[in-house]
């Protein structure tokens, strides 16, 4: 089917117009900045941990720890109060 090629015809009514409500203001879109960088952060509430053990076997672990500090256990516990220095053992894979 051939297209035509016609202006289509707008109806206006230049009285109609008049009497008509007042058209409304054309306000401008919302800038697309990213908005963290104005305005300040929401303060979110602390998470109460779930008791799932690890805290108690930290403080398990901390005990161990300070035992092995101890001069009573010095013998046992010496090769670890120092790092491991790999280029004076010559342990270039360590």
């Amino acid at each position: 089917r051939p297209s035509i090629s016609v202006q289509p015809v707008i109806w206006r009514n230049e009285a109609k117009q008049l009497s008509a409500r007042p058209k409304r203001e054309i306000h401008p879109p919302a800038p697309k900045d990213l908005p963290y960088a104005d305005t300040p952060k929401k303060m979110h509430k602390a998470k109460v941990p779930k008791d799932d053990g690890t805290a108690e076997q930290l403080k398990y672990y901390a005990r161990i720890l300070s035992d092995l500090r101890r001069q009573q256990h010095w013998d046992v516990a010496h090769p670890f109060h120092e790092p491991v220095n790999a280029i004076k053992l010559d342990i270039p894979t360590y």
